[in-house]
């Protein structure tokens, strides 16, 4: 057997799709657009796996690169929580506290900074309510809302 004979019969290994069903590897690997790599969603690296296959994959998540953006993502709070849920039942009733809390703070010239911290504050008084704890009206929110009502009142 000749030198390119051999190199006809090496075989490159591919993404495999069965890695995207697997519980160790679905939270992070993507499919990239060439076959012989793999993208990792939480490094924003792309890898090869054209020799190692699944391996490669393995060696990716035992890295320290990957490990740290796994360490970073579970310190940090994601912005979905910042975001109402469609089936959220409580969202209009959320809406409700912002809109009296910002009426009041108006009506009675305080400064949104004060109210701010008293949001904040009632957050902490009131940890064991739902809603209390999903109230987000800051500074600029409030006084956002204040120039809209002001607007829509012209």
């Amino acid at each position: 057997m000749n030198e390119n004979e051999t190199k006809k019969r090496i075989r490159n290994c591919v993404f495999n799709d069965e890695w995207l069903k697997d519980q160790i590897f679905s939270d992070w690997i993507a499919k990239h657009n060439n076959p012989n790599k793999a993208r990792c969603i939480l490094c924003q690296t792309v890898f090869s796996v054209k020799y190692d296959g699944v391996k490669a994959v393995k060696t990716h998540q035992e890295s320290k690169k990957h490990e740290e953006s796994v360490n970073s993502i579970n310190k940090s709070s994601t912005i979905k929580k910042f975001f109402p849920t469609k089936n959220d039942k409580d969202e209009d009733k959320i809406a409700a506290v912002e809109l009296s809390k910002c009426f009041h703070v108006v009506k009675h010239h305080h400064s949104y900074l004060s109210s701010d911290c008293g949001v904040k504050l009632e957050s902490k008084h009131f940890s064991d309510s739902t809603i209390a704890n999903k109230v987000h009206l800051g500074r600029t929110k409030m006084e956002a809302m204040h120039l809209l009502n002001a607007f829509l009142a012209t």
